[in-house]
């Protein structure tokens, strides 16, 4: 938190803040491979980004099909 105190830092965070807060769609259930389908289909999601450091950690959170837009639904609905 001591990097706020830094104006430059502070107003970028209160910016980010703001648009995951304000613009940013999250679904209402976190998902899991057995439940995806049903997350899409019932929120009406059209379209993916997939993208996290997350991705790229598979020893912390292991591997999941959605890292990669390997689902049926989400062929040719995707960006990375």
């Amino acid at each position: 938190m001591c990097e706020l105190t830094m104006p430059a830092i502070r107003n970028n965070y209160y910016k980010f803040n703001d648009f995951y807060t304000n613009r940013f769609y999250r679904t209402q259930e976190k998902y899991v491979s057995a439940n995806f389908n049903d997350i899409v289909k019932n929120e009406n999601l059209t379209g993916f980004v997939c993208g996290s450091d997350t991705i790229f950690c598979m020893d912390e959170f292991g591997f999941d099909d959605g890292y990669y837009a390997n689902y049926e639904c989400m062929q040719k609905h995707s960006v990375a």
